[in-house]
């Protein structure tokens, strides 16, 4: 985590397209709002998620539109890549776009400008691209389903970001999204065992799933409680835990049994 801190901060002021690469659920918007804030960049983060916009309307929402130029364009907009001249543009899940607005994208990339759906005008445009997938691009510029000028356009700089599970700063980290979602005053701290057997639990969800635990047991807490302990976990997790704990001592002796938590 060290190494890719150091260098986000030296990509920041390089102005070169950046690809943020790691399974889903590691925090990459969080990563490239990093790189934004430490570009010097006057203008706004502006974040879009290719896979949960339909590809008739993400067309509209990237690169704009005049009104009347098609059903439903009441107004006119200017769509958000214009919202993001002389800032950062995120845009997350690139490898959900589909092939036709990967071309216009390349376009602006190229130009450095954008021409709104059903104008003629052509818009200068100042931007830093930040793009992030779970997917193997490579992968798919192979199969065809990506293009191959648009990914080195893209892949100025790659970064990994390492999954949830294998940041061996692990019980700072979960300090430091407790107080981030409990607040500096709350003083709460992690059961010890707990703690441990969240160290050999996989993760699959990565930061956002363990967000979303630290938020439930938040939640269940009694007033006066401050610790957070197996009883404040669901049901469902407490079991997924358990396997990873029986699963993490297969190896041991009869006479020595695994410790697991309570059900």
């Amino acid at each position: 985590m060290l190494d890719v801190l150091k260098r986000m901060k030296r990509v920041a002021v390089l102005n070169v397209s950046t690809l943020l690469a790691g399974e889903s659920g590691t925090g990459k918007e969080l990563f490239a709002q990093n790189i934004h804030s430490h570009s010097g960049r006057a203008g706004k983060f502006v974040a879009v998620n290719c896979a949960s916009i339909p590809g008739e309307l993400l067309e509209s929402q990237l690169f704009g539109h005049v009104r009347g130029a098609f059903t439903g364009a009441v107004k006119a907009s200017d769509g958000l890549v214009k919202s993001a001249d002389g800032g950062t543009l995120f845009l997350d899940e690139i490898g959900d776009m589909p092939l036709d607005l990967q071309a216009r994208l390349l376009r602006v990339l190229q130009d450095r400008c954008v021409t709104p759906l059903g104008s003629g005008k052509v818009i200068s445009v100042d931007i830093t691209v930040v793009c992030a997938t779970h997917r193997d691009l490579k992968q798919m510029v192979a199969d065809g389903t990506f293009r191959e000028d648009l990914y080195y356009r893209l892949n100025g700089v790659a970064i990994r970001i390492p999954p949830l599970r294998d940041r061996h700063n692990f019980p700072a980290f979960v300090d430091h999204m407790l107080r981030k979602d409990a607040g500096d005053g709350h003083g709460m701290t992690i059961d010890p065992q707990l703690m441990e057997c969240w160290q050999r639990y996989r993760w699959p969800g990565n930061v956002r799933q363990l967000q979303t635990v630290l938020k439930t047991c938040i939640a269940f807490m009694e007033d006066g409680e401050n610790q957070i302990n197996d009883d404040l976990l669901t049901e469902e997790f407490r079991e997924e835990l358990n396997l990873c704990s029986l699963d993490s001592h297969a190896g041991q002796s009869p006479t020595d049994p695994p410790s697991s938590l309570k059900s």
